[in-house]
């Protein structure tokens, strides 16, 4: 089985979507390979006679890391049909996401993908697949005539101005911005601090709703319902 991985920087979580899945960390690196390939990151992190990893930028990475005092890091798979639709995937992902040598996030020393930006016609209809008919974010919605306009105008300012296309600096501030730490405050005066609103509510079988509802008001948790009398009377800020 072949694989496309991503790995993960555990000391920077935020949200970051990618076209072929979204992400709780700041990704660092992406490979291809089969599904033992992503084992090599970890394997350098926790033994210093480890074989270095053969992307330099990567591996002094992996060297910083493991004196920080991390023995792993969160790796993302992406199960591919075959070897070219892992590197079809790694290409579309390197490009998307950039690389350290062009401005980019990634410690990938260049694009992946065979020859670069390649991809096959199967890895083609899947992106297809991805915003066709009901997965399209638009599907059922009906642009009046002024929305549309505005639309067009909008994309035509861009066009002109030349900002349409991202780039790494804009990709930078956007991953930043994306970054949000809660202080979350109970009744009996309990202070809870984390990066992941949604995985501290799973956590603790709290409402996420709740706390979302009062981060747009005034950062107290009102009653509307059942499961949210549970956290009645928490407060929410943004750190």
């Amino acid at each position: 089985m072949h694989v496309t991985y991503i790995a993960l920087d555990p000391r920077k979580p935020g949200r970051f979507t990618t076209p072929f899945c979204s992400l709780l960390f700041q990704p660092v690196y992406v490979g291809k390979g089969d599904k033992y390939r992503a084992r090599h990151i970890n394997d350098v992190l926790k033994d210093v006679d480890a074989k270095p990893h053969s992307g330099e930028l990567l591996h002094d990475w992996c060297v910083g890391m493991r004196r920080l005092g991390f023995t792993d890091v969160p790796i993302i798979s992406l199960d591919a049909d075959d070897e070219d639709h892992a590197f079809d995937m790694e290409g579309v992902l390197t490009r998307f996401i950039g690389i350290k040598p062009e401005g980019g996030i990634l410690f990938n020393g260049r694009h992946g993908g065979i020859g670069g930006w390649v991809m096959t016609a199967r890895t083609k209809e899947l992106l297809s697949h991805l915003n066709t008919g009901e997965n399209n974010p638009n599907w059922g919605t009906t642009w009046s005539d002024e929305r549309r306009k505005k639309w067009y105008a909008t994309i035509e300012e861009k066009r002109k101005a030349g900002t349409n296309k991202r780039t790494p600096e804009s990709m930078s501030k956007a991953w930043e911005a994306n970054q949000k730490s809660y202080l979350i405050t109970s009744p009996d005066g309990a202070e809870f601090v984390t990066n992941n609103l949604t995985i501290f509510c799973q956590d603790n079988n709290h409402p996420l709703s709740g706390f979302r509802k009062a981060l747009k008001g005034d950062g107290v948790v009102k009653s509307g319902s059942k499961k949210k009398s549970r956290i009645e009377g928490w407060a929410i800020s943004y750190l």
